[in-house]
């Protein structure tokens, strides 16, 4: 079994492990096989443990070096069938093919081979990123790990679609408080539902409308994603809730938006706001960053670089020092059926950073 082939076997042993938020069963059986691989080498290999999960940190022996590879191995959930990978002509199908068991096990190999050289690198690979990373790689972080670059393949879609940029999340929820009556006596009471309509409205004001959006979208936006109101449909309701997020550009503070919202929120109507990651704004002329460009358009490909609209792991390396590399292999229909990732793109990806490694961890 040559490199590559190894590979793949690994991407579809990872694809079978039902990792997600709610089978941490499956999660801890999936962290066990990513630290046996290791066994057998000099390398030293920690599981750091939060509230049940572990992220597997392999080094040399230091918690700084140069390079850190990324990797997350848990995934959304879906079909039974999804969770058995098969292979079609240069596809690799399967739930976390594209995001993100196949750079796992391209991440593992690397960094098996590692182990017989001096270049400064180490991997890491945690179990909730699709939850937020707090267990995960923020923990690692506490702990005292870091390094000058990241790699992270979770975002761009493919090797030369490297992302500059991610916009930062709120979760918002909306509390409206109001006073029940009879539906035939309206006069009596206070729509709960009515004020809380209100209240979206003023938010909305406070937001470019879609028919505004520049090219690409790259401003704030506000989304309620589930309501609740009332206890049957003839009553004045006296309580109503909206719960929804917001994404913001990189160059604004959450709490200088969550005061604005707060300035316009009408009487009788609360919030409660959590701030789950902050915008991402990428140096894309640091000299490690150009390193990288170079050996992609080594390969004949123009490099474009990115925004995006959701988040990933690297808004959590928004206030530390280490430059963020995130683009991936090629893939398609991210957490959706028909998952799947290019395996010649795999092979690919491995060389690319295999070299930069070479070039860059002196």
């Amino acid at each position: 079994m040559n490199t590559h082939e190894e590979v793949l076997k690994i991407t579809e042993d990872l694809i079978r492990f039902r990792s997600t938020a709610n089978h941490l069963d499956q999660l801890n059986a999936c962290a066990d096989y990513i630290t046996s691989y290791f066994e057998g080498t000099d390398l030293v290999v920690t599981q750091l443990e939060r509230n049940g999960k572990k992220t597997i940190i392999v080094t040399k022996g230091t918690k700084t070096p140069t390079i850190f590879l990324y990797g997350h191995y848990d995934v959304v959930d879906g079909d039974d069938e999804q969770f058995e990978p098969t292979c079609e002509s240069d596809w690799l199908y399967g739930r976390g093919s594209m995001d993100m068991k196949s750079s796992v096990a391209i991440f593992m190999v690397i960094m098996k081979q590692m182990a017989e050289n001096d270049f400064s690198v180490g991997a890491m690979f945690t179990p909730d990123e699709e939850i937020g990373g707090k267990d995960g790689l923020q923990y690692a972080l506490d702990e005292g790990y870091s390094s000058r670059i990241m790699i992270l393949p979770d975002g761009g879609d493919q090797i030369d679609k490297i992302v500059a940029g991610e916009k930062g999340l709120i979760r918002l929820k909306l509390f409206a408080k109001g006073k029940a009556a009879h539906g035939s006596r309206t006069w009596l009471g206070t729509s709960a539902i009515t004020l809380l309509n209100n209240a979206i409205e003023k938010l909305q004001s406070l937001f470019t409308p879609v028919a505004g959006h520049p090219d690409g979208h790259w401003v704030h936006t506000y989304n309620v994603g589930r309501l609740d109101g009332g206890t049957t449909w003839n009553q004045v309701p006296d309580t109503a809730m909206a719960d929804g997020d917001i994404r913001f550009t990189e160059e604004t503070k959450a709490n200088q938006l969550l005061s604005q919202i707060e300035d316009v929120l009408p009487e009788g109507v609360t919030m409660s706001s959590e701030v789950l990651s902050h915008g991402v704004d990428v140096d894309i002329e640091h000299q490690d960053m150009k390193a990288f460009v170079s050996l992609v358009e080594a390969r004949g490909k123009t490099v474009e670089f990115v925004r995006t609209h959701g988040r990933s792991d690297a808004s959590l390396l928004a206030h530390t020092d280490i430059l963020p590399i995130v683009c991936q292999p090629l893939g398609e229909h991210l957490h959706a059926r028909g998952e799947r990732v290019s395996i010649s793109a795999m092979k690919e990806f491995f060389e690319v950073v295999e070299t930069y490694i070479a070039e860059v961890a002196q």
